[in-house]
């Protein structure tokens, strides 16, 4: 595998803190696809500016789910579950900034990677957009 192959490939695996509410909400059969370190923007029920990781699992392959941990003085953990129909990558200054709409529920929310994670977050937006494809039906004429 040669180290191109290596930048491109998400990261699989959820640290433990963060392993420990995720596994609340699916259970401890939940495969964990790819988890993305990231901060929390703009959203319905989200907070901002919250260090999380977003995570898509091989069990719900259109859901995309947001973990944040405690906060420090009291806050709970939390685990957002999200339903991209349309995700676009804005290039800013100091990080990208990754924006998911979900038409049905008319919500719309934005996670910030800095420049450093740049290209995970590229790789976040085409993955999601090939898992929107797949899950779309066939549209019979």
């Amino acid at each position: 595998m040669s180290e191109s192959d290596a930048q491109e490939q998400l990261p699989t695996h959820l640290p433990a803190r963060y392993d420990l509410s995720f596994s609340k909400l699916g259970g401890a059969s939940v495969n964990v696809e790819w988890a993305v370190p990231c901060v929390s923007g703009k959203g319905k029920f989200l907070e901002p500016n919250r260090f999380g990781y977003l995570v898509a699992t091989s069990e719900a392959p259109v859901k995309v789910y947001f973990c944040t941990k405690r906060k420090l003085f009291g806050g709970t953990s939390k685990v957002l579950e999200i339903d991209p129909i349309k995700s676009t990558l804005e290039q800013r200054l100091l990080f990208a900034e990754l924006h998911l709409t979900a038409i049905a529920k008319n919500g719309r929310y934005s996670f910030r990677f800095d420049k450093s994670r740049a290209r995970l977050a590229a790789k976040v937006a085409s993955e999601l957009e090939a898992r929107a494809v797949q899950s779309r039906p066939l549209a019979l004429a």
